[in-house]
């Protein structure tokens, strides 16, 4: 499992460098923002923040903010 998801970091960073036409110099930073905006998707409908909060969406409600 890890070698897809890999490849799948590798290639997008590639893409990133290559749009933006970065020397390879920030791949690292480019790896650490591709895997950090990764991590923050949905995926399979479910975000990271419902996983953490066992399925039930965050109130995004002004007056109750102090609450998340």
């Amino acid at each position: 499992m890890a070698k897809p998801k890999n490849q799948t970091i590798e290639k997008a960073v590639q893409a990133m460098l290559e749009v933006k036409h970065m020397p390879e110099f920030y791949w690292a930073e480019a790896v650490r923002t591709t895997v950090y905006l990764q991590h923050r998707t949905i995926a399979n409908g479910v975000s990271p923040r419902e996983l953490y909060t066992s399925g039930r969406n965050p109130n995004c409600n002004k007056k109750d903010r102090t609450q998340l």
